[in-house]
């Protein structure tokens, strides 16, 4: 007797015709099953004491989301409305819809709508959106002012430094020799002590470049013969394999004890008091207590799935912020929002997909038979969606905004937003209400510096005592090309660090082949296919060629190995080897302050004439004799070393001939697979190159030498170690805006 049904938002100004023809995904939908159950007519509810009288914000919605089915009037609803008319401006007063360019510009603008809210005393805001990812987007764009702002989904576990954590040992002990996931630990906050810095810089250093082919235990043995294997370094290791150790002696088809070894593991490395410290922690404490009860009930088959189980086990898991956040400001999904109200609703993620998500279909069950088993249909819960939109829109200051584009990809806008558009473009009012241009230019404003400064390209000065002292052969095209590249890496010591897990590529296949042929030449006799095939296969596995990886490349292997036994026997018929992978110096005479060229030779043959003849391996494309003249004098040079003596073990030789030799793809046409100089070619050219060497060395002892980057258009690099640091994109963009250079 004293309880009352209360139906919020019913529309009891919709025509009978347009209330038959509400469906599913109508925004009166839900109410309109409950009357149609109760046997009762919109107009039979009352309206709520002193709740006023009819909304002219309501009355647009209601007109702008009226059924498909009771659409046939709508030009004549619209034409009645006017830009002029009373009911039409109360509708859109204080109503504004913006469309941003993409979802960082979206989150900048609620933001920077946020940021103007907390200007006006006692006003309120609230986000409202169902895309947590655009609500933890806004709530991060707030710290731009030290501003925190409650977001009620708060933070996913998954996503906290625990839940990181976690998921990062969970793909560790899964696969102890993948180095990504080895350093991904070691950096993490919880992953290693303050004193323990030192060591994972150095584990960092061996990991990079191939995957190790016993991953810990082959980082461990290089490391040692390096006599690089220091206490702190040899200490992590073991830590790092005890814990792999813990996983790998769970009973495999035993989730449970899979997760217990995993658990385990984490906090011998990260230390429990660490690791469930904090909120994150005791919220991670309490979810995998939670886990672990219901972990027998897994039927788990290890399929090396444990860590994309796990991740999927706390996907669902949240943690709330005990910070202050701001008083006046919230953020709220479309649920929790429904009994909320603020001076100022924003509605965001206005995109098809998202709000509203999708219909999901039943692979189960086709309509017909869900509605034959009163089941709801798949449309229902847009309904519901359509039902918190035309609440939310309805009060007195409201902002609708989406991105135009999500995800890199155009975005559909929401079937709601379409149809206000609609109704507001045919009425002539859609352009007061639509402030994406202006917010639009707030947002980037925001990111705009007072001014920019034109970057010009940078011009380190040589001389002398800045200029290198010892170059190897190949790095003179590099000063020929990008002599920047010269002074970032001589003179500033700066060096490229490899990729942890790399793939085996091009370049790895040709550093192997390298190995392969230095060993072999190194032998008494020429290599049979057997032997050589051995060899490679024992190299290969040390160089972390996987087996994948080798089935892969099998054909251009065999095609590489059969051309080298070929290669190797003709040359022994007419001479010696006398230098595999050997390295040679020349110090130039009459250069001050000294200068010394280096090279590593892959082979040199001693003829029977007792001249000298040089080969270089590519695994690549060819030199041209325009290239080896002008850019790339690499065996040019290396022949200059030849002559003047630079390798020990030959002493000061006669070069007769050098060929640059294609070891990887090779062509049908034998000829293509090479090429080279002879006789007096191969000394004038070695003469010449020499010659060359002076002039730049000369070049760049005087006092106005640059080292420029990148100084030559037609000679330019693709990609440089160094073009970041030179900020090449950033002048050579100016430069083509300018319609030149230097």
């Amino acid at each position: 007797p004293m309880g009352a049904a209360i139906l919020p938002g019913l529309d009891r100004t919709l025509d009978p015709r347009a209330w038959d023809a509400i469906d599913d995904a109508h925004p009166q939908s839900g109410l309109k099953a409950l009357l149609d159950s109760m046997g009762l007519a919109p107009t039979a509810v009352r309206p709520w004491p002193r709740s006023g009288g009819g909304d002219a914000r309501a009355d647009l919605l209601t007109l702008a989301l009226r059924p498909a089915e009771a659409t046939d009037d709508w030009l004549k609803l619209v034409g009645e409305m006017t830009v002029a008319d009373e009911r039409l401006a109360a509708a859109t007063n204080n109503l504004q819809l913006v469309e941003a360019d993409n979802e960082d510009a979206e989150a900048t603008i609620i933001a920077a709508i946020f940021r103007q809210t907390i200007e006006t005393p006692g006003k309120t805001a609230i986000l409202v959106t169902p895309d947590r990812h655009l609500a933890r987007r806004v709530a991060l764009k707030m710290r731009r002012w030290n501003v925190q702002v409650d977001d009620s989904a708060g933070v996913p576990f998954a996503n906290t430094r625990c839940g990181v954590f976690l998921r990062l040992a969970s793909l560790f002990v899964e696969d102890p020799g993948d180095p990504t996931a080895i350093l991904a630990l070691l950096r993490h906050p919880c992953g290693s002590r303050p004193e323990e810095r030192r060591a994972v810089a150095a584990l960092d250093r061996a990991l990079r470049g191939t995957r190790p082919s016993k991953g810990l235990l082959s980082v461990e043995r290089s490391l040692q013969e390096r006599n690089a294997l220091t206490d702190d370094v040899a200490a992590l290791i073991g830590k790092l394999s005890q814990a792999a150790h813990l996983y790998q002696c769970a009973e495999r088809h035993d989730f449970s004890a899979r997760m217990t070894a995993h658990v385990a593991a984490s906090e011998l490395l990260a230390g429990a008091e660490k690791l469930w410290s904090g909120a994150d922690g005791e919220a991670g404490a309490a979810l995998i207590a939670e886990v672990r009860a219901c972990a027998a009930a897994l039927d788990f088959d290890d399929g090396g799935l444990y860590s994309e189980i796990f991740a999927a086990l706390i996907s669902g898991a949240a943690v709330r912020a005990r910070s202050d956040t701001h008083p006046r400001l919230t953020i709220l999904g479309p649920l929790e929002a429904r009994l909320q109200s603020a001076d100022h609703m924003i509605l965001g993620g206005l995109n098809e997909g998202v709000w509203p998500t999708d219909a999901v279909s039943d692979p189960f069950l086709s309509r017909q038979m869900r509605a034959a088993l009163g089941l709801s249909s798949p449309e229902r819960r847009i309904g519901l969606s359509a039902h918190d939109f035309a609440n939310f829109a309805a009060h007195r200051e409201v902002t609708l905004t989406r991105a135009k584009r999500a995800g890199g990809n155009p975005a559909k806008p929401s079937r709601w937003l379409v149809r206000l558009r609609n109704i507001l473009k045919g009425a002539g009012a859609l352009e007061g209400v639509d402030r994406s241009p202006s917010w639009g230019m707030l947002a980037a404003t925001l990111d705009e510096p007072k001014e920019i400064a034109a970057i010009t390209r940078p011009r380190p000065l040589a001389g002398p005592g800045r200029r290198p002292a010892r170059v190897s052969v190949t790095r003179v095209e590099k000063w020929l090309r990008d002599p920047y590249s010269i002074y970032a890496y001589y003179l500033l010591r700066l060096r490229k660090i490899e990729e942890p897990d790399l793939a085996f590529g091009v370049r790895e296949m040709g550093t192997l082949l390298h190995k392969v042929f230095e060993r072999a030449a190194q032998s008494q006799t020429s290599p049979t296919p057997d032997s050589l095939q051995e060899l490679f296969g024992r190299l290969a596995a040390e160089s972390g060629l996987g087996a994948a990886d080798r089935r892969f490349w099998s054909a251009a292997i065999n095609e590489s190995l059969e051309w080298f036994i070929a290669f190797d026997r003709e040359r022994r018929a007419i001479g010696n080897i006398a230098i595999a992978e050997g390295v040679g110096a020349w110090t130039l005479d009459g250069v001050d302050p000294p200068f010394t060229l280096t090279a590593t030779a892959d082979r040199i043959d001693i003829l029977h004439d007792d001249s000298a003849a040089l080969f270089d391996y590519k695994s690549g494309k060819l030199k041209t004799e325009k290239q080896d003249r002008s850019f790339s004098p690499q065996l040019s040079l290396t022949g200059g070393i030849v002559a003047a003596g630079g390798f020990a073990q030959i002493g000061a030789r006669r070069v007769s001939s050098f060929d640059y030799l294609k070891i990887a793809n090779l062509d049908s046409n034998p000829d293509k697979n090479r090429w080279g100089l002879f006789g007096e070619d191969a000394e004038a050219a070695i003469r010449e190159a020499a010659a060359r060497l002076r002039t730049l060395v000369a070049a760049y002892d005087q006092p106005g030498a640059v080292y420029q980057s990148q100084p030559r258009p037609e000679f330019t690099d693709d990609y440089g170690d160094y073009d970041q640091l030179a900020r090449r994109k950033e002048w050579a963009t100016a430069e083509d805006g300018d319609g030149g250079g230097e």
